[in-house]
Formats: structure tokens, C-alpha cells, sequence
């Protein structure tokens, strides 16, 4: 049986932007990183596919840095959850709360101004 997913967790998985270009943060994406940057300068590189199809080459450092991304973007994430729940909650009718607004930017929703 699959849950179906809520846009809260959606966020873990659509990406982080480090230098400017948009990298994957799905486990399998994750469990890279992190392997490239605990490597660190040992790692010797790898050709990578960003989000938005550019090729960046991996290295421990920039692997590191997505890392760090990713941990900001989680938190960031959390206490977004954690505002909307507090104002939904003293809201006059919660069911009716709008949840879209104020979450960190993701790949899906960025767009070149």
C-alpha cells in the first residue's frame, strides 16, 4: 500500500539550488552526497546532472556544500510546517486554512525572472 504524499513532504524531494544551479534531493540523490563529501578531497569527480539538465562536476566539496543545503532547506521546511500548523490551529474554521504560501522555494516552483 503507497500513502499518498503531502505537499510538506513533497519539498524533501524537489531539490536545493547550491551556485546556482538546482541539484536532486531524493534519497538516492542524498545517499551520493554524502558519500562524495565524507570522500572529501579523495573524491576525484563526477560528471552530474543537475535539475534543469546542465552536467556540473561533483566534487567532495560540492557534494559537501549540497549537504549543507539540504540540512538548511529541511529546517526551513520544519518551521514552515510548524507556523502553518500554529495558524491553522487558532484560525476561526482550520478546514478551510490555505497551506500554499511560505515554504522555501523548490525546483518545481522556480521560474527565471
Amino acid at each position: 500500500m503507497f500513502r499518498r504524499r503531502t505537499g510538506r513532504e513533497s519539498k524533501y524531494t524537489n531539490g536545493v539550488k547550491v551556485g546556482g544551479y538546482w541539484f536532486q534531493t531524493s534519497s538516492w540523490s542524498k545517499i551520493n552526497y554524502m558519500g562524495a563529501a565524507m570522500i572529501g578531497e579523495a573524491f576525484p569527480g563526477t560528471d552530474w546532472k543537475t535539475m534543469s539538465g546542465e552536467t556540473v562536476l561533483l566534487t567532495g566539496q560540492l557534494a559537501g556544500q549540497i549537504m549543507v543545503a539540504i540540512a538548511g532547506q529541511t529546517d526551513a521546511i520544519f518551521k514552515a510546517a510548524q507556523s502553518h500548523k500554529e495558524a491553522m490551529m487558532s484560525s476561526e474554521d482550520p478546514s478551510v486554512y490555505d497551506f500554499s504560501e511560505g515554504w522555501p522555494e523548490t525546483f518545481g516552483e522556480y521560474s527565471e525572472t
